[in-house]
């Protein structure tokens, strides 16, 4: 099956909180011509559902590729090993990067 990947933020929605009417229509015809839809975000999977809720139960890519959600079930793809953590972290500190990271739901900042 053929697929198609639509990034949201920007290109499906232009206020970042729903898609119009005629692109839900035209994503809708690709579907019915047997196409596999897939949505792509930076945004986390739970923030991307409320902007695509027809499509809920598609392929979903959350999280710049770190989270994946098929029909509905949230998959973490490849945390961190503790070195490449270490490593980040250190790249932060050295050059005094502002960040954001997403860890279970919990949000830390610097």
């Amino acid at each position: 099956m053929e697929a198609v990947v639509f990034d949201v933020d920007g290109t499906l929605s232009f206020n970042g909180q729903v898609i119009g009417a005629p692109i839900v229509a035209a994503i809708q015809r690709l579907q019915a011509r047997g196409k596999r839809v897939i949505f792509a975000s930076a945004r986390l999977i739970r923030d991307l559902l409320p902007i695509i809720p027809a499509f809920t139960d598609q392929l979903l890519i959350g999280a710049n590729g770190a989270l994946v959600a098929n029909q509905g079930q949230v998959q973490i793809m490849a945390p961190l090993s503790s070195s490449h953590l270490q490593q980040l972290t250190a790249m932060i500190d050295r050059y005094q990067l502002d960040y954001v990271v997403d860890m279970s739901g919990i949000m830390r900042h610097g």
